[in-house]
């Protein structure tokens, strides 16, 4: 079964976004790319509240400014 970032997301496994992050060699496309769920990595961590998630996606190279359905980053 592969691992699924919005999925390791939505379970606040940082280690495991992190060691898909590593093995996927995670890029811009990928972090702003919908799931088959039509979900945003960026969009899920906001919804989890989690900053250590938000902070790690945008570092990553998330775009803050797209796609986050009118959710502020304040």
């Amino acid at each position: 079964m592969e691992e699924n970032l919005v999925d390791a997301i939505q379970a606040q496994d940082m280690e495991l976004i992190q060691r898909i992050a590593n093995r996927r060699n995670v890029n811009e496309t990928f972090l702003n790319t919908e799931d088959d769920r039509e979900e945003k990595p960026l969009e899920t961590a906001i919804y989890t509240g989690n900053m250590d998630i938000i902070k790690f996606l945008v570092k990553k190279g998330a775009n803050v400014n797209r796609g986050i359905n009118e959710l502020p980053l304040e």
